[in-house]
């Protein structure tokens, strides 16, 4: 049977051939999977599944394809059976599943010839597996599968095995413990406890029941940092890193790109399980780009940038012009002599502003005073989801010292741990700043991430890890557990004073500003304007706005007494001065134009000046 199915290129193109669906994505459309297959064997023919769509395995193990009698709906009609009656050293003659059309690996990583296609940083395999005797052990019965890249060059190892309690998990992973290694080759990374690490990750699982196990691994550049985790049953069972270090210091090549699952039979043979062993379905391949979660959460600083609030009131005027000059600037005054009877009323508003003001940001830790409340300084992310120690993707602190340097364990991360669940903190991951050992130079360090970090900086101490412990050692230690807050801590004034111009942060993708220091206008209310009879001292000010004065006189010349001096007169609540039409311009072939004049208060002209015309 042979179906092809195709969709519109922008959407990416699915192939179902006989049983094994093989997806291409290109473009924008999928984010997510890069190239990814799922193999159910139903289109497989029993026997070896070498030469079948792409599955290579030319050894004399006991690895068939086999008819589905043993009742397992969702196994389809075919199965993959695997057992260990027959094992050996080698690899290359093992059973490897078909390849993607793009690997996984770090950007430098090695193909061999083997994996091909772009480079994704992500990679995910899954499969059911289910005993052939649910009845009862197999004993010795022991299987492991590997992401590989064709040639047994794995980069990780799985294991399903049988033993009187039940089928059982077990991982093994290589760690580079400190002193960690450098340069390709170097001897720190291959010696002392550096070494491969099995462990049990699931037990006691029921042998009449099948089994799902899905594995990804997330490449990140350079040492000590790939991300592998373990799912049993859609359980998260294990965290823990690749085999990357394994090849850069103990064979001194560059680490090995996936695209396939070996699976393989070494170690003690168990000629009984012949004809039985475990079947193996569903399998499904993925790569693509590593996805990166933001969490939600809230920041706490301390000590907090301090935040006040002023108001402030003033008096606002504004003029109101009084007869016999109009309102409406209509007025115009013969220019020959006699004075102009300026009259005002004032009017008065109140203004009230109100202005916050957010200090800078304090970070310091001090010990040369006495005072206690600047011993200390942090910032703290926590949370609003659950989230794993594994799946924190970044750590990072903008920042600059004004005092001071790194030391006494500050500046540092400090993650706090759920590690059995009860919703309490277990202990704390500190992650430090600075240069290793000594974490006292912290220059270098502002801006990034140290998650993933690549040297011993993890202290998980408190959760019974190491000192110098790598990122590889915590990812092991408490990758599944429960991150409850992480806190950005300055708190080593005690070793020197310490003081820090801290600009950001990021946890886990969320992103903290401080607040900016300075002083904003948050409202201003302003009352109606009234007449007032409260007149301060007010100057009268003139300027002539155009020489040329329209209409004709409407105004008669007034013989009141002028007024001299700079000061209007306050009488009966409202300003007067008589203003000498001379005084305006002494030579009357000049005088003529458009004037107009204000109360000035304070050095201040009053809005609304009074508009006439001297012709």
């Amino acid at each position: 049977m042979f179906n092809v199915r195709k969709l519109c290129p922008a959407m990416g193109a699915l192939m179902l051939i006989a049983g094994v669906a093989v997806t291409t994505v290109g473009g924008p459309a999928s984010p997510v999977v890069a190239a990814s297959s799922t193999t159910n064997f139903d289109g497989f023919t029993a026997g070896s599944p070498n030469g079948q769509f792409g599955w290579s395995s030319t050894g004399p193990y006991d690895h068939k394809i086999v008819d589905n009698t043993y009742g397992i709906a969702s196994f389809g009609t075919k199965s993959l059976r695997v057992s260990n009656a027959e094992t050996s050293g080698a690899f290359g003659d093992q059973t490897f599943s078909s390849s993607l059309t793009e690997q996984a690996g770090e950007t430098t990583a090695a193909g061999g010839g083997f994996a091909s296609g772009p480079m994704q940083p992500h990679f995910e395999a899954s499969w059911d597996f289910a005993s052939t005797v649910p009845s009862g052990e197999q004993p010795g019965l022991a299987v492991s599968a590997s992401p590989d890249r064709g040639d047994g060059a794995r980069m990780s190892w799985l294991q399903m095995t049988d033993t009187p309690a039940g089928l059982q998990i077990n991982f093994n992973g290589y760690r580079d413990e400190h002193p960690t290694g450098g340069a390709l080759g170097d001897v720190n990374g291959c010696s002392g406890s550096d070494n491969f690490f099995p462990t049990p990750i699931a037990s006691g699982l029921d042998r009449a029941a099948v089994h799902t196990i899905k594995l990804t691994m997330d490449f990140l550049e350079g040492p000590r940092n790939d991300v592998v985790r373990v799912w049993v049953d859609e359980n998260l069972v294990h965290t823990d890193t690749s085999w990357e270090d394994y090849f850069r210091y103990c064979e001194a090549n560059q680490t090995r790109s996936v695209d396939s699952i070996l699976f393989r039979s070494a170690g003690t043979a168990a000629p009984a399980t012949s004809g039985n062993g475990f079947l193996i379905d569903n399998l499904s391949l993925r790569s693509g780009p590593t996805v990166i979660a933001t969490s939600a959460g809230a920041w706490t600083l301390f000590p907090q940038q301090t935040s006040t609030t002023s108001t402030t009131t003033a008096t606002m005027y504004q003029a109101k012009v009084r007869p016999p000059i109009n309102a409406d600037g209509t007025s115009n005054f013969p220019k020959r002599r006699g004075v102009i009877p300026v009259q005002f009323d004032l009017e008065s508003a109140t203004k009230t502003t109100t202005t916050a003001t957010i200090g800078p940001v304090v970070f310091a830790s001090i010990g040369s005073d006495t005072d206690t409340s600047n011993d200390y300084s942090f910032l703290k992310f926590v949370p609003t989801t659950p989230m794993l120690f594994a799946d924190l993707d970044n750590l990072t602190a903008e920042y600059n010292f004004t005092t001071g340097n790194c030391a006494g364990g500050a500046l540092r991360w400090s993650v706090k741990l759920d590690v059995n669940g009860d919703g309490f903190g277990d202990g704390n991951v500190n992650v430090y700043f600075g240069t290793a050992p000594a974490f006292t130079d912290c220059s270098g360090n502002s801006g990034q991430n140290v998650i993933g970090s690549s040297d011993a900086r993890f202290d998980s101490t408190q959760l019974g890890g190491p000192f110098y412990g790598t990122y590889a050692d915590s990812l092991a230690l408490i990758g599944g557990a429960t991150v409850l807050s992480t806190s950005l801590v300055l708190d080593g004034g005690w070793s020197q004073d310490q003081r820090v111009n801290l600009t950001g942060a990021s946890a886990d993708g969320n992103v903290w500003v401080p607040q900016t220091a300075g002083s904003t206008v948050t409202g201003v209310v302003t009352t109606p304007f009234a007449k007032t009879c409260a007149l301060p001292a007010a100057r009268i000010q003139w300027a002539k706005s155009d020489p040329t004065p329209d209409g004709a006189p409407n105004e008669a010349e007034s013989i009141q007494p002028r007024d001299s001096g700079e000061f209007y007169r306050n009488v009966d609540c409202k300003y007067i001065y008589n203003l000498d039409v001379s005084s305006l311009d002494p030579n009357l072939a000049t005088r003529g134009g458009t004037y107009r004049v204000w109360v000035n208060i304070a050095g201040t002209n009053v809005a609304n000046p009074a508009k006439f015309d001297l012709l």
